[in-house]
């Protein structure tokens, strides 16, 4: 549940104060769980909803048992110090998150299905290497149906370099049907999308763009060569060397792009 894995699994590199199994972390990761818990206290209203939590002990006294503990001693001493109504929390042990949101909402009702992530980001499998940058790799691991999807269209669990027609082969491959989706642009003539513009500028059709293709670009929408390097560099997010289309997306609608590469992609100029 939100992301805490990652964050409780790696922080005693920078910290070793926060051993596996000594008390900090143990301390830290029931903050962390008793913190979302006194964010529903404060929600909650009798009758206007229910937050179904989903946890998955294993029973072998791990970081999956460590963390369902601390989300289920926290739901308990809310509701036993009467802080929180027993109506308030429905725990669900091993569930399909998204196939149980799914039934909630066949029932009628409105459902909203919560995920931690780490960034607003989603599809850096393809477009970058590892799970940097994730949301799609929170999210699918919360469904076995979606992680088993993820598995088939990745290949494999390992990341590897990908074009950025690769998620579509693989979609039809398995059978599945692409829908493009295009942006129109007010003030501009036709409708483009923004992967035309950098298949545009991906000259050497090899799905990302290199240092000297983007420095083409941009001296020729008038850019300084003196600040190449460092427009690179903020675009370049994982510092390989090259620009992935997840990395094209998010540098252009970034606050840290030059407006006339903002211009130049959605008015395609």
């Amino acid at each position: 549940p939100f992301g805490m894995g990652a964050f409780l699994r790696n922080l005693h590199k920078i910290d070793a104060g926060y051993s596996q199994d000594g008390p900090k972390l143990i301390e830290l990761r029931q903050a962390l769980a008793n913190r979302f818990i006194d964010t529903l206290k404060k929600a909650f209203k009798p009758g206007k909803f229910v937050v179904h939590l989903c946890v998955s002990p294993s029973g072998k006294a791990d970081e999956q048992d460590a963390n369902a503990y601390a989300f289920l001693s926290a739901v308990r001493n809310a509701v036993l110090s009467k802080q929180l109504s027993p109506s308030a929390v429905a725990v669900d042990l091993h569930a399909d998150a998204l196939f149980l949101a799914q039934q909630i909402a066949d029932e009628g009702r409105l459902v909203a299905l919560v995920n931690g992530a780490n960034r607003q980001l989603i599809g850096n499998h393809w477009f970058a290497s590892g799970a940097r940058m994730a949301i799609d790799e929170n999210i699918h691991r919360r469904s076995w149906r979606m992680s088993a999807i993820a598995y088939m269209l990745n290949g494999g669990a390992e990341p590897k370099a990908r074009s950025a027609s690769s998620l579509a082969d693989a979609v039809r491959k398995l059978g599945g049907k692409v829908q493009h989706v295009k942006v129109k642009v007010k003030g501009t003539v036709g409708t483009n999308t923004i992967l035309s513009i950098f298949k545009a500028w991906d000259t050497s059709n090899d799905g990302r763009i290199s240092k000297a293709e983007l420095t083409s670009v941009l001296i020729k929408l008038g850019m300084p060569k003196s600040d190449v390097d460092k427009i690179f560099a903020v675009a370049d997010t994982d510092h390989d060397g090259q620009v992935s289309y997840q990395e094209f997306v998010t540098w252009i609608y970034g606050s840290q792009r030059p407006q006339e590469v903002f211009d130049a992609v959605t008015g395609h100029v």
